[in-house]
This record gives C-alpha cells, sequence and structure tokens, in this order.
C-alpha cells in the first residue's frame, strides 16, 4: 500500500541477522553489534561504504518507505556521502509516493538536516540528483539563475546558495550554535535568496537582482509551509531573508533600534550570522564578515 504504514508485519523469531539487517534503508544502517562478543556484524559492508563516502541502498527492500529519500538526504549532509547510481535510481522511483508521507515526518528529516549536517550542500546535491528537488519547485528555480560575476564568480543562484548553507554550518559550528537557533540561519542561508528567481534581469551590462529580499519572503513561505517548519522558526527565518542586505543602508544607533524591531523574533546578531554566511558563500573571494556588518552587530551592542 501507499505511505510507511502501507504493509503487513509479520514477526519471524527465527530470521537470521543478514535477512534482518537486508531490510534496513542503507549499508552504514545495516552494521549490527553484539555486545557479548564485541563483534561488528557488517553483512553488506557499510563500514567501508562509509569510511569512503559512499550512501548506498542496502536492497530493494529500500523502497518500502518513500521516507527514505530524505533519510539519505540528511545523511548524505551529516556524513559528507555521495550516492551511487542504482540508489539514485531507487529514490527516482519513489518521486510519486513523496505526497502520501506526513509534514511531521518530513520536517523530522529536514530538521536533521539543517541541525546535524556537516556539509549540508551534500544532501541538497542528493536531491537534486535523485530528481527530489523538484518537489520544492522554490529551490529547483534556483538553478541557472545568472548573477554578475564580479561579485559571484561561484556562478548560479543555486550554486551559490549551496556554498552559503555550508558556511551557515562553519559558522555555527564556531559559535557554538545548535537545536533550534542553528535550524533558524541554516534555513535563512538555504532561504535568502529565493526572490532572485523572479526578480533577476540583465540591466547595463549587468545581471541585477533588485528587490530580491523582499520578493523572497513569499516561496520562503511557502518552501517552509511545505515541509512542515513550525511557526517558531519560520517566525524568525522570514525577517532574516527579507532583510539580509540591511547592513548595506543601516549606519545610525536609530537605524539599528528599527531593524532590531523589524527583524524581532529573530536578532541582529542572527542576521550578521546569515550575512556572514552569504559573502561567505562567493568562492573564491573573501570569507570575512564585511565591515558595514561588522558596524552594524558593534551598533547593536
Amino acid at each position: 500500500g501507499k505511505g510507511h504504514t502501507g504493509f503487513m508485519v509479520e514477526v519471524d523469531p527465527n530470521i537470521s541477522p543478514k535477512q534482518a539487517a537486508r531490510r534496513r534503508d542503507f549499508t552504514i544502517n545495516s552494521i549490527a553489534y553484539d555486545p557479548l562478543t564485541g563483534e561488528f556484524i557488517d553483512h553488506f559492508g557499510g563500514e567501508v561504504d562509509l569510511r569512503f563516502g559512499y550512501l548506498i541502498a542496502t536492497s530493494k527492500a529500500f523502497s518500502e518507505d518513500p521516507l527514505r529519500v530524505l533519510r539519505g538526504m540528511q545523511f548524505a549532509g551529516r556524513f559528507n556521502l555521495i550516492a551511487v547510481s542504482s540508489t539514485l535510481d531507487l529514490c527516482k522511483s519513489l518521486l510519486s509516493e513523496y505526497k502520501d508521507l506526513s509534514k511531521d515526518r518530513v520536517w523530522g528529516e529536514w530538521y536533521k538536516w539543517a541541525t546535524k549536517s556537516v556539509k549540508p550542500s551534500k544532501g541538497l546535491n542528493f536531491l537534486d540528483q535523485c530528481g527530489w528537488l523538484t518537489l520544492y519547485p522554490e529551490l529547483e528555480a534556483l538553478k541557472g539563475v545568472e548573477q554578475d560575476s564580479e561579485y559571484h564568480p561561484e556562478g548560479c543562484v543555486w550554486t551559490h546558495s549551496l556554498h552559503v548553507v555550508d558556511a551557515a554550518v562553519r559558522i555555527c559550528d564556531r559559535e557554538g550554535i545548535t537545536g533550534y537557533r542553528r535550524a533558524v540561519i541554516v534555513f535563512a542561508a538555504l532561504c535568502h535568496d529565493l526572490g532572485k528567481p523572479s526578480r533577476t534581469d540583465f540591466i547595463d551590462g549587468r545581471w541585477r537582482s533588485r528587490g530580491h529580499e523582499q520578493s523572497g519572503v513569499e516561496p520562503t513561505k511557502s518552501f517552509l509551509d511545505s515541509i512542515g517548519c513550525p511557526k517558531a522558526i519560520t517566525d524568525q527565518v522570514i525577517p532574516l531573508v527579507e532583510r539580509h542586505l540591511a547592513h548595506l543602508s543601516c549606519g545610525s544607533s536609530r537605524s539599528v533600534r528599527r531593524l532590531a524591531s523589524a527583524i524581532a523574533p529573530a536578532t541582529i546578531e542572527d542576521l550578521v550570522l546569515v550575512i556572514e554566511a552569504d559573502h561567505s558563500g562567493r568562492p573564491p573571494l573573501g570569507t570575512k564578515l564585511p565591515e558595514r556588518a561588522a558596524k552594524l552587530l558593534e551598533l547593536a551592542k
């Protein structure tokens, strides 16, 4: 049947460890441990796959639960893994079953992606490679959107966004940010340029995206709602997206007070972290905090 509960369960007390392991999602999750002997039981080579950075479905039983594709997304991000082609094909075959997943389960995997990833871009690339990025049109729309090469030598908005989420994670690690606040920063980094597809034009010999900050609000709301994001996180991500260029025009104590009020319940400190991630997501350009953002933070303090 449909969804993760659409099958009958039959208990077999005589099933072998190998048969049981075959039903698990990925080889890295098919490793057992015998506490009496201290032995690892690894019938499907999960330890080697983990060491060499491969994400591989254990068997065709993978198809029993479409949520496993989103588990693949967050595992790729958490453990810096690349999926092999056979696993991507299994994921593609489950595309039509996404609609049967509850938002609670979808959000659970996206939250792990945001709060546990060491390389979140790997998870997003996994979604792209297996065709599941099309389920999130707000993200899919970023692909191929041009940017001015002087300010964005890294390429299109999608490529930029991948660099920005990785930078956001590095910054959160540096600052010791975990849990809900980390999710706010990472999702703001992911969504900060969702307004560019509708606002990008070639003007006076340059690619420009005037007003993309405000235009990013609705697609951000739409995307976060589609993955079941709690209101407490969405209410902080939205103003960070809408004001992620505020440091360019905020130079007095009075303007900082207005900005602090406008982005609440998010904070100026959160905003500056997103600005730093955005600025750092443009290799090979520098990764230092922009001078105006540093001044904004100083005025806020």
